[in-house]
């Protein structure tokens, strides 16, 4: 499995896959590191690496992002998998400054509507929930506007990167 992990500024890309042994070979940015990680329960891990070891606590902070704490240390990650990060870039894709055409990530079916013609949306806030896989992906506005158009309704089949929605800066409306 793939993942993109960021950590402040830095992005980092992952792949993870399981040995017959039971041991994880994780690559983080092309260097691969053999993991032993045993679920102590669902958000706590421990971490065995050749020599070394620790414990890990995870803690969903909203979304995708989470929060792990190693000992003494809390970091905070944006942990994104494939379909997160495909979901991603089809929000944020041929967006011109102030506007944005959301887009579907894959094929689904259109499950809720979160904002209506005329809404007002922030940067961050779900717009619109595609289902695909029976997975619920909730698309974001990578802008702040007024949504100005939407193309689909509640019940919908949509092609991946069809378009969905159509944000356009609170000024203009357009």
């Amino acid at each position: 499995m793939k993942y993109t992990a960021t950590i402040g500024r830095e992005r980092f890309e992952i792949e993870i896959a399981t040995r017959e042994d039971g041991v994880l070979v994780v690559e983080i940015d092309g260097v691969t590191r053999p993991l032993r990680i045993d679920a102590q329960s669902p958000d706590t891990f421990h971490v065995t690496e050749e020599t070394a070891a620790w414990d890990a606590h995870v803690r969903r902070q909203s979304g995708t992002q989470e929060r792990v704490y190693l000992g003494n240390h809390a970091v905070a990650v944006d942990l994104l998998d494939e379909r997160q990060l495909r979901s991603q870039r089809a929000t944020q894709a041929g967006a011109e400054p102030g506007h944005q055409t959301i887009a579907s990530p894959m094929p689904g079916k259109v499950v809720n509507l979160l904002k209506a013609l005329g809404d007002r949306v922030k940067a961050g806030e779900g717009v619109i929930v595609v289902e695909a896989m029976k997975m619920e992906n909730e698309l974001k506005a990578a802008v702040d506007g007024v949504v100005v158009e939407l193309l689909v309704q509640v019940g919908d089949t949509v092609d991946s990167d069809a378009p969905l929605v159509h944000i356009a800066p609170p000024d203009t409306g357009d």
